[in-house]
């Protein structure tokens, strides 16, 4: 099967990043995608002038030590190119162990303007080892309020809980998980570091033992991205 691509398309790759990969920058795991695109021969358009680029935009980054499952970035690819499969294995190949395209697809012209103009929010899965009694009652507590200032040291003080969309918690017998839906936008971002210290004590935080961003979705839709 190939994938047909008229000139200028849209092609949304899916990827996660695992184990130590996770420890990438953001700068790093962009320069890796696109060593990738440009090893494999992806037809991928470039800006013109003195110093081309290619023509791709990335999810908001993660911080560092944070697992993803469903990141993704877009490319404006030019004509078609290989069968989707045997496109990803080679891409693969290029990247370090960890970090793996998962899935591609072309972009509708409907599908880019539906997005344009709603909020992005990232989905992310704390897990703890610890127990943590009346859980689910603190999580109701906490969606209840109207205003829940935080600042970081030497910022102004704002109101966060507009970036907060949504929390669940999964009690368990001697651990528990957390899901938590946060602004993902350039003004309303909250960090998922930000949300730990704001929403639990410090012993709580240090008992985490991972973080990882399950995908993105937008306002108005439970579908990720």
């Amino acid at each position: 099967m190939q994938i047909k691509v008229l000139e200028f398309s849209t092609i949304l790759f899916h990827y996660c990043v695992q184990g130590l990969c996770k420890f990438l920058s953001h700068r790093s795991r962009t320069r890796l995608i696109r060593l990738a695109l440009a090893r494999t021969h992806v037809p991928v358009k470039y800006s013109e002038g003195f110093n081309p680029r290619m023509s791709v935009i990335y999810c908001p980054p993660s911080p560092v030590g944070v697992s993803v499952d469903n990141d993704f970035f877009t490319a404006k690819c030019r004509s078609s190119f290989q069968a989707e499969d045997l496109l990803l294995e080679r891409m693969n190949r290029f990247l370090p162990e960890g970090f793996t395209i998962k899935d591609l697809c072309m972009l509708s012209k409907a599908g880019e303007k539906d997005q344009a103009g709603r909020e992005m929010i990232a989905v992310y899965e704390f897990h703890f080892l610890s127990d943590q009694a009346g859980i689910e009652e603190k999580v109701s507590a906490l969606l209840q309020r109207k205003e829940i200032l935080f600042s970081r040291k030497g910022k102004k003080e704002k109101n966060v809980r507009p970036s907060i969309h949504g929390v669940m918690a999964r009690p368990g017998e001697k651990s528990f998980s957390i899901e938590a839906r946060l602004s993902a936008g350039q003004e309303t971002y909250l960090s998922p570091l930000d949300f730990l210290t704001l929403f639990f004590s410090a012993d709580n935080v240090l008992s985490c033992v991972s973080i990882t961003r399950k995908g993105f979705t937008f306002t108005g839709s439970e579908r990720y991205v």
